[in-house]
């Protein structure tokens, strides 16, 4: 028997989003377009987790991706997909 384990690469929520870390402009417009507090972003992004509730509308209507989309992109693969 054949067993197959699907592999995803890590990668943080900017990245995820296509911001670039390094840019604080990007990230700071990004909160702002979303009304999600930098710091809340910052802890998403460092811990790779993903964002809930009001934050993971608002960046998913703000980046344009679903929820599912989001979560690939990151590389997580969960029973909510």
């Amino acid at each position: 028997m054949c067993s197959r384990m699907l592999l995803m690469s890590y990668s943080d929520l900017y990245k995820a989003l296509g911001i670039n870390a390094a840019d604080r402009f990007a990230v700071k417009r990004f909160a702002d377009v979303t009304g999600v507090p930098l710091d809340r972003l910052q802890h998403y992004n460092e811990s790779n987790t993903v964002p809930t509730g009001g934050d993971l509308d608002r960046i998913c209507k703000a980046s344009g991706l679903s929820p599912a989309e989001l979560m690939l992109r990151m590389g997580i693969l969960d029973r909510r997909l």
